[in-house]
């Protein structure tokens, strides 16, 4: 515990908020899909991310950006009240993103290991997965494209 505090002091305070953001946000997303499923969370987180600022940063630095995002997620989640699995996860990864004016993908993918159907979520930014690793297409087979009921990509 200790030790993350120690890192949690080291973060700048922007990525001191998103964390926040992140941690509150992951309980109520576990909770929207099980109440609404994914069609329905996705609608309303839609309706929380607003109308997305432009975008100001460059390709590369965004990628950065979004990469830290991942992973300060995957931190909110080790500490959720409310286990959050890689669904959870993603849609608010793609939430918040969405609301700083990223350009973000859903991604759902599949395997049968052992005879048993296995499926996983992620995010990706220009085809780069931002809260998993680069091979991770390579194991889950992704869906071609997916789209919510508010219209946008997801």
């Amino acid at each position: 515990m200790v030790n993350s505090l120690r890192k949690l002091q080291r973060l700048s305070g922007r990525d001191q908020l998103l964390l926040v953001k992140a941690w509150l946000l992951l309980p109520a997303t576990v909770l929207l899909l099980r109440i609404l499923g994914l069609r329905g969370c996705q609608r309303v987180l839609a309706r929380l991310a607003g109308s997305p600022p432009e975008p100001n940063q460059r390709p590369g630095a965004q990628l950065e950006s979004c990469i830290a995002a991942g992973r300060l997620v995957r931190a909110a989640a080790r500490f959720s009240p409310l286990r959050a699995a890689c669904l959870p996860q993603s849609l608010t990864l793609l939430r918040l993103l969405r609301r700083k004016g990223v350009v973000v993908e859903l991604r759902i993918g599949v395997r049968t290991e052992a005879g048993r159907l296995g499926a996983h979520a992620w995010v990706e930014y220009q085809g780069c997965p931002l809260n998993d690793d680069m091979a991770i297409a390579e194991r889950f087979h992704p869906f071609v494209a997916l789209h919510d009921l508010a219209g946008e990509r997801a």
